[in-house]
């Protein structure tokens, strides 16, 4: 099984990353990161894939695996901040990051 998870580095990323082990401990896990360094669980790190930036997108564009399965798990915002202290921008603005691309 070959798998990508973009945003591994995140709470729901590194979920995906464990489940996909459970599932199948052979499968090839491929991870972004908007950090430098190696993805914890991933076989392989795509470094630098910052998505607000369209240089990234790109470069992201051009992974040519065949895949059996895409996990589009990044995290925008204010990590561990009480959902209730949002202000509606943060809340907009997280949803164009993290949903608007799945819808």
């Amino acid at each position: 099984m070959n798998v990508l998870i973009v945003g591994g580095s995140g709470v729901a990323g590194q979920c995906a990353i464990r489940a996909v082990r459970e599932a199948d401990t052979r499968a090839k896990i491929w991870s972004t990161s908007s950090r430098e360094g190696k993805v914890a669980g991933a076989d392989f790190t795509l470094s630098g894939i910052d998505l607000n930036k369209p240089e990234s997108i790109a470069q992201l564009k051009q992974f040519k695996e065949p895949l059996d399965y895409l996990f589009y798990t990044p995290a925008f915002g204010s990590v561990g901040a009480p959902v209730a202290e949002a202000k509606r921008d943060e809340v907009h603005q997280a949803l164009a990051f993290c949903l608007d691309p799945m819808v």
